[in-house]
C-alpha cells in the first residue's frame, strides 16, 4: 500500500483513492488525446469541418471561419493542457485539467442540444472527428457529451481522500 505525506504526518492511501486518481488520470489522458486529435484533424481540413458547421444550420455564415479556428485551437489548447496536467503527476494538476476539459465537454454539449432543438432541415455531418457520416439524431451525441463532461466535472471536485 502506498503512502503518502499530508500535512505533517505520514498517511497510508486507500487503496479505492489510489484507484479513483489512475481511473482519473486515464480518463483524462484519453480525452486529452482525442482532444490533440480532433483538433489536429479539424486545422488540417479546415473546410469539411466549415462544411459541417454550415449544413448544422446553427451559426451564421459569417461566424464558421472563426468558430473553425476557435474550436480546434481550443482543443488543441485543451488537449495538451490535459497531457501535460496528466503528466505531472499531480492531483491538483489532473483536477485542474479535469475541469478544463469538462468546460470544453459542456460547450459541445450545449452545441448538440442546441441541434436537438433546431435540428438541421437535411442530416449533416457531426463534425466531431475526420468522418463526414450524417446524423439522423442528435440525442444520442448529445447524451454523450454530457455523460463524458459530468465524468470530467466529478475528477475535478474529488479531493482524492477516501478514509484516512
Amino acid at each position: 500500500m502506498a503512502t503518502a505525506l499530508v500535512g505533517r504526518r505520514l498517511t497510508r492511501r486507500v487503496p479505492l483513492a489510489c484507484a479513483a486518481y489512475g481511473a482519473a488520470r486515464l480518463l483524462l489522458l484519453g480525452v486529452s488525446v482525442l482532444f490533440v486529435v480532433t483538433g489536429a484533424l479539424k486545422l488540417q481540413d479546415r473546410e469539411a469541418f466549415a462544411f459541417a458547421l454550415r449544413a448544422q444550420g446553427l451559426l451564421p455564415d459569417g461566424m464558421i471561419p472563426v468558430a473553425v479556428w476557435a474550436v480546434a485551437s481550443v482543443e488543441l489548447v485543451c488537449g495538451s493542457l490535459g497531457i501535460w496536467c496528466v503528466l505531472r503527476r499531480r492531483w491538483i494538476g489532473t483536477r485542474i485539467g479535469a475541469i478544463v476539459c469538462a468546460v470544453v465537454f459542456l460547450a459541445f454539449t450545449a452545441y448538440a442540444v442546441g441541434l436537438v432543438v433546431n435540428p438541421p432541415p437535411a442530416p449533416a455531418p457531426c463534425g466531431c472527428v475526420a468522418a463526414k457520416a450524417e446524423v439522423q439524431s442528435w440525442w444520442p451525441l448529445a447524451a454523450r457529451n454530457g455523460l463524458i463532461a459530468s465524468a470530467l466535472s466529478a475528477i475535478g471536485m474529488f479531493r482524492g481522500r477516501l478514509g484516512s
